[in-house]
């Protein structure tokens, strides 16, 4: 039973190694989307008036928002991933 854990070990570690960096890659795709997404409403925020059309609804308090300032649950959500990430990282680290 012992040597068929400690077989296992390995195994387990190239996992969590493997689940650590996709991880990792979500959190700079979604990162890079949100960026992506401040400049665009920044952009719109900075184009003339009369080349902005009227939108068909009203608009959702989200886009009426400072665009320069990032969606507060997003960046709670990625601070708390990145936490869990150097976690890992750490324990990684002290196997």
């Amino acid at each position: 039973m012992l040597s068929e854990s400690a077989l296992m070990v390995p195994d387990t570690r190239t996992r969590l190694e493997a689940a650590l960096a996709d991880l990792e890659g979500v959190l700079v795709r979604r990162a890079e989307r949100a960026e992506r997404e401040r400049r665009d409403l920044v952009s719109l925020a900075r184009a003339p008036f009369f080349s902005q059309p009227s939108p068909p609804f009203p608009t959702s308090p989200s886009l009426t928002q400072d665009a320069t300032a990032p969606d507060a649950v997003e960046a709670a959500d990625l601070a708390g991933a990145r936490d869990i990430a150097a976690t890992a990282k750490a324990q990684l680290a002290a196997a």
